[in-house]
């Protein structure tokens, strides 16, 4: 009886990623833009992770947007939202800073609009004790989530990694997934970022403290690469940067990746 309540207390054993690799292709696109931060890849079918700025990859910093991934993950999860394309969020006329933000809104429009009030309102309602009953299963970074509900992803305490996030995410969208694979596919379907032939693009920006995020994954022929890149930037205009590295970095390291860019080729942008 001992042994099987010892087993029942026993925390199940965490995914961990293999030693992570400096990786010179990498470094030269950083060294292109002169910009400083890390960038981590991690191939599944290949077991390896390769990067840049194993020191940063590390560091802890705040997540701001990226959130927007397991806040969704738990709002499906609670049943809190149904569906990803029924309206939840109604804007009362207070002021926001985007102007699309006073629009009513999905989940999926939320996303896309990276809508902070509707995500503010998504955890609310899940409250502070589910929240960081979730966090803790998931692991997810510092897991420190303090007194407010709606603010600890934008201003702290809660801090993540990018080492961190690719850990979260490659375990989020596993066979062993804390989450159902029906919530899965919902998160699947509303972080599609692009889709061409044999590759599929999912992910989610963010910028809080003046450091821009970009986290995601790519999924060609049946093989998965899950990243996580964040940098210092300073000025909103600069914002694109995060996906234009993002993306010269996956073209150099993943075989055919995008084999039809060009340097003319623009870069879709996605709003934080």
């Amino acid at each position: 009886m001992f042994y099987i309540i010892l087993l029942l207390l026993t925390p199940i054993t965490l995914f961990s990623l293999p030693n992570f690799q400096e990786n010179p292709q990498i470094k030269a696109v950083f060294d292109k833009h002169n910009i400083n931060g890390t960038f981590v890849l991690y191939n599944v079918s290949k077991n390896t992770t390769i990067g840049y700025n194993d020191e940063r990859a590390q560091e802890q910093f705040i997540p701001g947007s990226i959130f927007k991934i397991p806040n969704s993950a738990i709002a499906l999860s609670e049943k809190i939202i149904t569906n990803v394309d029924t309206v939840f969020y109604q804007h009362r006329g207070e002021k926001v800073f985007l102007p699309v933000w006073t629009n009513n809104m999905s989940l999926r429009d939320a996303m896309k609009h990276s809508n902070v009030p509707a995500f503010q309102q998504i955890a609310k309602t899940i409250e502070l004790r589910k929240m960081q009953e979730y966090l803790n299963k998931f692991d997810y970074g510092n897991k420190n989530i303090g007194n407010t509900v709606d603010e600890f992803w934008l201003e702290g305490p809660l801090k993540i990694s990018a080492l961190e996030q690719v850990k979260f995410l490659q375990k989020l969208f596993s066979l062993d997934s804390y989450i159902s694979l029906s919530v899965q596919e919902q998160l699947k379907d509303i972080l599609l970022l692009e889709e061409k032939n044999n590759w599929k693009l999912y992910g989610k920006t963010g910028w809080p403290s003046k450091v821009g995020w970009f986290v995601g994954w790519i999924e060609k022929d049946n093989k998965h690469y899950f990243f996580a890149l964040n940098v210092d930037i300073e000025n909103f205009e600069d914002l694109p940067l995060r996906q234009e590295i993002t993306e010269e970095i996956l073209v150099k390291v993943i075989k055919d990746y995008k084999a039809e860019i060009t340097e003319e080729t623009p870069t879709t942008i996605v709003e934080d």
